[in-house]
């Protein structure tokens, strides 16, 4: 399930980023890299709220109880990991790099519903990329394009 689309002329980037994948002959090592960067963010996200686009509902007493008694990890959105490993480049070409996840559920944790809201991609509810993965999205194109 794609969650987050960077095509090379994309206006979440700078102007100097865009003008240089436009030329590239290959933009896609760039845009890999990108993608990347966004798929590192979302998985640390579940380990460092500091990298969350928003905080995250604490788990219910019951809910608790319940992860305890099976013996699961009392982390919040973990369960067996399986979401936290799940974040991946879906898709990549000279044009766009796409990140999504094969988990059906990670929708109701990232666009929210009710006390699901739990993002854990490094975007806000509009689709756009939060200023730390905006900063290391556009770090990881310069390097990549030879940007100083």
């Amino acid at each position: 399930m794609p969650f987050f689309t960077l095509r090379r002329d994309s206006d979440q980037i700078s102007p100097d980023i865009v003008r240089k994948l436009k030329a590239a002959k290959d933009a896609a090592p760039a845009l890999q890299a990108a993608g990347l960067v966004i798929e590192s963010l979302a998985k640390r996200a579940f380990r460092e709220s500091a990298v969350r686009p928003a905080p995250w509902a604490s788990l219910s007493p019951a809910t608790i109880k319940d992860k305890a008694r099976r013996r699961k990890s009392l982390a919040v959105l973990i369960r067996d990991a399986v979401l936290a490993r799940s974040p991946r480049i879906t898709s990549l070409s000279n044009r766009a790099v796409t990140i999504g996840t094969d988990r059906s559920y990670a929708v109701y944790h990232q666009a929210g519903k009710g006390r699901m809201y739990r993002p854990f991609f490094p975007f806000d509810t509009r689709g756009r990329l939060t200023p730390l993965g905006r900063d290391r999205v556009e770090a990881a194109l310069r390097r990549k394009l030879g940007i100083s």
